[in-house]
């Protein structure tokens, strides 16, 4: 039997993903759980680790993540479809991944840019320790390497931002399960009916749900999230909790009937949010919201359905579509880099994984950025609209003074996304996506945790509207 070292990290592994380890690593004696990576938001766990022979003689580390079976089968069905032979030396999966009997975790196993050869951290941390031009450097070969897949682009006229961005942000509804409802009660709600609803679902409505596709299902949660199913030209994003008889519900498969009542909506939701955040005697229903220079800005909130049911003409391709700071890994002496984490690898908006990495500078290494330089998070106001005019006139504007990192990091990716946008210096595909990325990070629990994190999206999105 493998042992499984894990003293080196905070807490001990549970038994069912040790027992992954123990599956993935049948032939040899021992593995060491070097460290764990924790700037994912999916609820996987992704550890480096190094595994011994039976003769004693190591290998070298590899990267391990371990997440719900469901999951693990939909990331290698991603990564075969969109990813494999496409990116080589960056991006890819060792052997197929392993699914322990009477387990509900499964685990797959990538390789490390180098071969493991060095010292490798996330891209987050890399950013944290290293000089602005080793970052630049970094993320130049990070674009160059997934040139191969976006420049695969097929044009799409009028592509719907409600389709393609709906399930970014907070659920339409979270219902809770419940029988105990009278029939006579109830709202139907199925994909034929969610644009023929004679008023907006409101708290304590009783529903009767209905052909729905299963996207995720928590059975430790015991909650399911759905969405229209996969061939309808639409997107209605739904999280059903306390579902019964959780382990019938399968990824992919149209829903049972269920039935139970509203206990949130998306606005209600994100204007509890925007109330924490702007603080008080700021009304968050309003068209505008104050400047402290007597300006305002557009209510991101009330922009928003209109938002959504926008336009444009884009550019879709394969894309990893959860490219945040995490999920690329450096190697701080050789600066390669390898990519992990293909669970929502797909066809998609090309500009979503540059959204995916600004929003990851704004969550992560602004709000740090703001407490270092003494600035409080409203600064991200003249902070984007500084940045805004950078890419319009390039060289002749300057970052703000302690903000010189974060400046850089966005002023490269944009300056990237720009050549992927549909219409050459029109940036209202980009800002649009943005306002969803910003707003749909609010839902992160652990922004909670970061001071500052969720006020600079929120007047990151204001400013972006502008």
């Amino acid at each position: 039997m493998t042992l499984i070292d894990d003293s080196r990290l905070e807490r001990p592994l549970p038994a069912p993903i040790k027992k992954v380890l123990e599956t993935m690593f049948a032939a040899y004696s021992q593995v060491i759980v070097k460290s764990e990576f924790g700037e994912g938001f999916s609820g996987s766990r992704v550890f480096l680790v190094r595994s011994l022979r039976e003769d004693g003689r190591s290998e070298l580390p590899s990267v391990v993540k371990v997440d719900e079976i469901d999951r693990i089968k939909k990331e290698w069905r991603a990564y075969q479809d969109c990813i494999r032979n496409r990116l080589p030396g960056v991006a890819g999966i060792s052997d197929t991944p392993v699914y322990p009997p009477d387990n509900q975790y499964g685990g797959l196993r990538y390789p490390l840019a180098g071969d493991g050869a060095f010292n490798v951290v996330s891209l987050q941390d890399y950013c944290r320790q290293a000089s602005i031009d080793d970052i630049g450097y970094v993320l130049e070969r990070l674009f160059k390497s997934l040139e191969k897949i976006w420049e695969q682009k097929n044009f799409q006229p009028e592509f719907r931002l409600h389709t393609a961005y709906d399930s970014f942000l907070h659920p339409n509804l979270l219902i809770e399960c419940t029988a105990a409802l009278t029939e006579a009660t109830l709202r139907d709600l199925s994909p034929n009916t969610v644009q023929k609803q004679s008023r907006p679902h409101q708290i304590g409505d009783g529903i009767k749900l209905s052909g729905f596709q299963v996207v995720r299902v928590s059975r430790k949660s015991r909650s399911v999230v759905l969405d229209m199913p996969s061939h309808l030209p639409n997107a209605y994003r739904l999280q059903v909790q306390s579902v019964p008889n959780i382990d019938a519900f399968k990824v992919g498969q149209i829903m049972p009937s269920l039935t139970g009542r509203v206990k949130q909506t998306r606005e209600g939701a994100l204007q509890e949010l925007a109330k924490e955040i702007v603080g008080p005697g700021v009304d968050v229903t309003a068209v505008s919201l104050p400047r402290s220079n007597g300006d305002s800005l557009p209510n991101p909130l009330v922009a928003l359905p209109q938002l959504l049911n926008k336009s444009f003409d884009a550019y879709t391709a394969c894309i990893h579509a959860d490219l945040h700071l995490g999920n690329v890994l450096v190697e701080p002496e050789s600066r390669n880099i390898h990519l992990i984490d293909f669970v929502n690898a797909r066809e998609d908006h090309v500009l979503r994984d540059f959204l995916n990495l600004e929003l990851a500078v704004v969550n992560r290494q602004l709000p740090a950025a703001f407490d270092k330089a003494e600035l409080i998070p409203k600064r991200i106001i003249p902070f984007y609209e500084r940045l805004h005019c950078a890419l319009r006139y390039p060289g002749q504007v300057s970052p703000p003074p302690g903000l010189e990192k974060p400046f850089a990091l966005l002023r490269t990716i944009r300056k990237a996304a720009a050549h992927y946008l549909c219409k050459q210096n029109e940036w209202g595909e980009y800002y649009a996506g943005l306002v969803f990325y910003l707003l749909g990070s609010l839902r992160y629990d652990d922004l909670k945790k970061m001071p500052g994190a969720r006020q600079a999206a929120f007047w990151g999105a204001a400013t972006t509207l502008k």
